[in-house]
């Protein structure tokens, strides 16, 4: 869990700083940022929510992490049950806040990064099911793509 703050602390680092260079490239319902200091996939809902990947391209710190634009109990952790076109799984998701742009937003971070890679890698879609906040669907197609890019570009 150590590890995991670690990679967090990081990424706030980055996400404070803003995106005002990046490029970016499509490839199906995924979309790929990327500069010089880091890269990230994502796709979005109709909702307006997401869930994405992101690295750190000046050290090993890549992470899934699933934004929903409302407030969780800063760095509680929550086992969610996630459904794909091969079945239900669990998940486990740590909530941060973090600062970005004079305010403040919330996100999960998955947990355990291997195993959600083949979930969204090898999947169509997932659905994910919070507490009180009912269920989440996201597309992914192009996300295997997407993923494996911002590995690359990450040096991975």
């Amino acid at each position: 869990m150590h590890h995991l703050s670690a990679k967090i602390s990081i990424f706030i680092l980055f996400f404070i700083s803003g995106v005002s260079l990046a490029e970016t490239i499509q490839t199906g319902d995924w979309t790929v940022d990327y500069t010089d200091t880091f890269s990230e996939a994502y796709t979005e809902n109709a909702a307006g929510k997401s869930i994405g990947f992101w690295c750190g391209t000046e050290e090993n710190n890549c992470f899934f992490y699933l934004r929903t634009n409302t407030a969780c109990k800063e760095n509680s952790t929550t086992v969610i049950p996630a459904k794909t076109d091969a079945g239900e799984t669990e998940i486990e998701l740590l909530c941060r806040k973090i600062a970005h742009d004079g305010d403040f937003h919330y996100l999960y971070f998955f947990t355990d990064t291997e195993r959600t890679r083949t979930l969204l890698e090898e999947r169509l879609y997932i659905e994910i099911s919070l507490p009180d906040m009912g269920t989440e669907t996201f597309s992914l197609k192009g996300s295997k793509l997407s993923i494996r890019k911002v590995d690359a570009l990450a040096g991975k």
